[in-house]
């Protein structure tokens, strides 16, 4: 979608000029994970009411869709999935993390991605965690 004439958009204190051609992307997701007919108190964040075994939602069909869907799916959807729970095991196995609340409580700002705010983790290196480096990339094998 492009804007058809130069347009300002004013939010707050701040302004935002657009020239005319200018490409916009409209996020349609957050207006639909904030429907309450979905989910009960959608402003709340409540990562578990994305887990499959967390109470039903109103409706059987996610709105939340990461990767896309249909023709247009992310091919590279299996592969960040995997990498993501490789890189959480990682640092399970070597870290102890805490939740760090002196931030204030969690919000989200939305960009072309859904970004979380105040989401503070204070992570402590358990005796897993091997400190150092080696001498030559030979001594890794």
């Amino acid at each position: 979608m492009q804007t058809v004439r130069d347009i300002t958009v004013a939010d707050g204190a701040d302004a935002l000029h657009l020239k005319a051609g200018t490409l916009v992307m409209p996020l349609l997701t957050h207006a639909s994970d904030a429907d309450d007919s979905r989910y009960p108190d959608p402003g709340a964040f409540e990562p578990e009411r994305w887990l499959s075994s967390s109470a039903p939602r109103t409706t059987g069909v996610s709105p939340f869709l990461p990767f896309g869907g249909g023709p247009r799916f992310c091919p590279g959807r299996n592969l960040a999935l995997i990498e993501m729970t490789m890189v959480v095991a990682m640092v399970c196995h070597h870290f102890e993390l805490e939740a760090d609340t002196t931030a204030g409580p969690v919000g989200e700002r939305v960009t072309f991605a859904m970004m979380p705010t105040n989401l503070g983790i204070r992570m402590h290196p358990t005796d897993r965690l091997r400190m150092g480096h080696r001498k030559s990339s030979a001594d890794a094998w």
